[in-house]
């Protein structure tokens, strides 16, 4: 990619990993009452250096702020972090632990190698990847970096079903150039998911032009 019902008790979710080294992970169950949540977080992980993702071993849910459910069936594949690769560099190792539970979610909705899944883009684009910001910060992700995680896959993952703002042919140059004006506005003030995804609305257009552009005198401060 270029380039995130109540259960009575606890469920453990089996994965398989391409990249790292083997582990297990425990957490508390979830508040039942609180939203967003995960129904459950995968209680044990573990690694096998011959596979390039994540297999999920058992249904996986998520859900949002508004009360949507968000379901990762079981086979759902993960690449750990769903971020494209064109902003990898900017995160560092995308298995990290913390990132897990959103990207598998994530990647259900709209990793290509889902395609087949239950959820593949059951959900709009700009739902999905809003999505995956909930479950990050749900996750404990500080703010910044969720926000930055978001604008990533925002910026460089699938857009389905809407031709008109596709960014499949912006280079991935002025692409990081982008990214790394987003990284800068954003540190320079707290902004909320509202005011990040009206800002990179208004320069879409150029992006589709081929330039990213350059930040105003008051976004620089």
């Amino acid at each position: 990619m270029r380039l995130l019902s109540l259960l009575a008790g606890w469920m453990c979710v089996v994965c398989v990993l391409g990249c790292g080294s083997g582990g297990t992970e425990t957490t508390a169950p979830a508040d039942a009452t609180k939203i967003p949540r995960f129904e459950f977080r995968p209680e044990k992980i573990e690694t096998n250096d011959n596979s390039e993702f994540m297999v999920l071993k058992s249904d996986f849910t998520f859900i949002d702020a508004s009360g949507q459910r968000w379901l990762a069936p079981q086979g759902t594949k993960t690449d750990g972090a769903s971020i494209p690769t064109v902003f990898l560099s900017f995160f560092g190792n995308p298995y990290h632990p913390d990132y897990r539970a959103a990207a598998i979610v994530h990647d259900a909705f709209c990793q290509e190698v889902n395609k087949t899944g239950a959820s593949f883009q059951k959900r709009k684009w700009r739902e999905t990847h809003q999505m995956f910001y909930e479950a990050l910060v749900e996750s404990n992700v500080d703010s910044l970096t969720a926000q930055l995680m978001f604008a990533g896959v925002w910026l460089g993952g699938p857009r389905w079903n809407d031709t008109k703002h596709l960014l499949d042919d912006v280079s991935e140059e002025v692409l990081k150039e982008e990214f790394q004006k987003c990284q800068k506005w954003l540190s320079k003030s707290k902004r909320s998911n509202e005011e990040l995804i009206a800002w990179m609305d208004r320069r879409e257009k150029y992006l589709k032009e081929g330039k990213s552009p350059p930040l105003s005198e008051v976004e620089s401060k």
